[in-house]
C-alpha cells in the first residue's frame, strides 16, 4: 500500500505534499507521534541527538546520516486534539533537526486513522515511491526499526 497523499502544515507554517519525498532514491520513515507521548519523545529526542545507543537501532544515526529521510506527523497535542501551529513549533525547539520535518495530522485524522496501530509512536518505512516496505507486526511493533537496522549506514 501507499502513503497517503495529502498537504499538512509543517513547523514553519507551510503546506508540504509528502509526495516531494518520493523519488529521491531513499527510503522514507514516517512517525506518527503524539506530543503528550514519552516514547514519542524519547525517539524525537533520539533521532535529533543522531543517537544509535538510545535503544532504537540504527534508525537515528541513518536519519543524521542523510540514508533515510524522517517525518513526524503529529496526531495529537496534550488536550488530544490536532495539533497547533504553535505545538509543532514547540516540538522542533524540543527537538530541532532540519533534516526531520514535524507535521500536525490533518483536521479528520487521516493518518491517525490510516497508520495508527495500536500505540503511539506507530512507524512505518516506505521506499522511495511511498510503498509501504515495513510496519508493525503482531510479532514485532516496531518491525520498521527492525528493518532500519538492516541497513548499512552510508551506504
Amino acid at each position: 500500500s501507499q502513503l497517503l497523499r495529502m498537504q499538512l502544515m509543517d513547523q514553519w507554517g507551510d503546506m508540504v505534499d509528502l509526495y516531494d519525498f518520493a523519488g529521491q532514491g531513499k527510503y522514507v520513515a514516517v512517525d506518527i507521534s503524539a506530543i503528550w507521548c514519552p516514547p514519542c519523545n524519547d525517539i524525537a529526542r533520539a533521532i535529533a541527538n543522531g543517537n544509535a545507543n538510545a535503544g532504537w537501532g540504527k534508525g537515528p544515526e541513518l536519519v543524521h546520516n542523510g540514508d533515510v529521510y524522517w517525518m513526524t506527523i503529529l496526531g495529537e497535542n496534550n488536550s488530544g486534539r490536532i495539533p497547533t501551529l504553535e505545538n509543532l513549533e514547540d516540538w522542533y525547539s524540543d527537538y530541532p533537526d532540519d533534516k526531520v520535518p514535524v507535521f500536525a495530522d490533518t483536521e479528520s485524522n487521516d493518518y491517525v486513522d490510516t497508520l495508527l496501530d495500536g500505540g503511539w509512536p506507530t512507524i512505518y518505512v516506505f521506499d522511495e515511491n511511498l510503498e509501504l516496505v515495513a510496519g508493525p507486526t503482531a510479532n514485532d511493533f516496531y518491525n520498521a526499526l527492525t528493518f532500519l537496522n538492516t541497513l548499512e549506514v552510508g551506504e
